[in-house]
């Protein structure tokens, strides 16, 4: 299980045949947008091209700095207004794995049931 402190960052990274992800996992961190800046900077990326999974109150600079901010079904109350995407699963049970999945599915790199090209 992901335990509910932890930060995602997914990036879609471009290479010549293929997309890939690049993940960025921060626990138990209370200031998390220098967290965030670092691994931006780190990899030459915009805050457009970040997505961020939080579920509580010091999520929440990130989840707006971020391309794309989400959260399980079960976020803090604060949290779910300001993301982008809330999730129909709660946290711990494949909110994470469906971000994963659709991203993979929509860029051609899922293979089909229970193959997959990771």
């Amino acid at each position: 299980l992901i335990p509910d402190d932890i930060i995602l960052y997914i990036k879609e990274l471009i290479s010549n045949s293929k997309d890939l992800l690049n993940f960025k996992i921060t626990c138990k961190s209370y200031d998390k947008i220098i967290h965030f800046n670092n691994f931006r900077d780190k990899h030459n990326l915009n805050n457009e091209d970040i997505l961020v999974m939080g579920d509580d109150l010091p999520d929440i600079p990130i989840i707006k700095a971020a391309g794309l901010g989400c959260c399980p079904q079960d976020a803090a109350t604060d949290v779910l207004p300001v993301c982008d995407h809330v999730s129909d699963l709660p946290g711990g049970k494949g909110c994470v794995r469906e971000l994963i999945e659709a991203h993979m599915k929509a860029n051609g790199i899922w293979q089909g049931e229970g193959l997959v090209n990771w």
